[in-house]
């Protein structure tokens, strides 16, 4: 049985991460922890078993939580993972995985020294639209993979919110750019060899809007932007030498999703062939917590592995370093 403790009271925990849980046989959610009590009152009003806290220290001293979820701003993952390691519990933690390639490290470091298991939340990881992009990827399908572009960006109008916060590690590289610079790693089957990028900061010191190239062996490139400022869209072109496979909606999970398979004979003037694919849906929250608990109760194998999750750190950092060296 895995006993849950959720840490940090935001929107994800509520609508994603306790509702996920609660559906799977052998999960429960006993503990909830927020700044405030009236918010984790709020909350354990959605587990029946759940005991509301207003501190996230009384979390991880409940004896029944054996396992962890922590959706805290990125500025305190680092922290609040190490402590529920040290205190024996398993780590779900929120992407991105640190605020830090440094801190990234030291949790990792913990993870080995507690014998505990410790992953990052990237839920799109585990969605069947994402499996069946990789699966159309490795057969072969659309040929040698020559450039990858991924695209999500929405439109934060709360000028206060807290991914605008540069002291929680805020900014749109480190909030929707991941999910862009994530799959093109999973895509590439590699990493990067170069990475370079640009921004527009804004008043409150982060990212507003990001735009990154990353050079891959095998004379791969991919682009990728991710913002702030724009109409919500979140695509995905992955172009290979016979052939693309392009993603409308690529981190929506709302509902069932698409994808366009164009095949070409390589002629310059010919006129591609066209197949167009429905994936049904299916909720990437619940599937990323049943191989938590795999993982956990059963010795599997993790979707994203701890060695996964310093790589994408790595190349965050590098990112944002060439963001503020290249800021507009």
């Amino acid at each position: 049985m895995i006993n849950w403790g959720i840490i940090g009271g935001a929107r994800i925990a509520e609508k994603a991460i306790i509702p996920a849980i609660l559906q799977i046989k052998g999960h429960d959610v006993v503990a909830i922890g927020s700044r405030t009590a009236e918010r984790a009152a709020r909350l354990s009003a959605l587990a029946p078993h759940a005991q509301p806290y207003d501190s996230y220290d009384a979390v991880l001293n409940d004896h029944r939580v054996n396992a962890v979820y922590i959706g805290l701003p990125n500025s305190l993952h680092a922290e609040w993972t190490i402590k529920a390691l040290e205190k024996g519990k398993h780590v779900l933690c929120e992407k991105p995985f640190a605020a830090s390639y440094a801190e990234a490290l030291a949790m990792v470091e913990a993870a080995k020294k507690s014998g505990k298991t410790l992953m990052e939340a990237f839920m799109y990881r585990y969605h069947p639209l994402t499996r069946r992009v990789l699966e159309l990827v490795k057969s072969g399908k659309i040929g040698e993979i020559r450039a990858i572009h991924s695209a999500f960006a929405y439109m934060l109008a709360n000028k206060m919110d807290i991914r605008r916060d540069a002291a929680l590690a805020g900014g749109a590289l480190f909030d929707v750019g991941t999910y862009c610079v994530s799959v093109v790693r999973l895509l590439a089957g590699a990493e990067p060899i170069r990475l370079s990028a640009s921004a527009v900061f804004g008043e409150t010191g982060v990212d507003e809007s990001v735009s990154g190239e990353m050079w891959f062996p095998d004379k791969l490139v991919a682009t990728f932007f991710a913002s702030f400022e724009t109409a919500r869209y979140d695509s995905l072109t992955v172009t290979g030498t016979k052939g693309v496979i392009l993603v409308p909606s690529m981190f929506n999970y709302a509902m069932d999703s698409m994808l366009r398979l164009r095949l070409s004979d390589q002629q310059v003037h010919a006129s591609p062939t066209e197949f167009v694919e429905h994936i049904h849906y299916d909720n990437p929250y619940k599937l990323m917590v049943e191989n938590f608990g795999k993982v956990i109760l059963e010795n599997h194998q993790p979707l994203i592995t701890l060695g996964d999750s310093l790589a994408q750190q790595y190349a965050l950092d590098a990112l944002l370093e060439s963001a503020r060296k290249n800021a507009m």
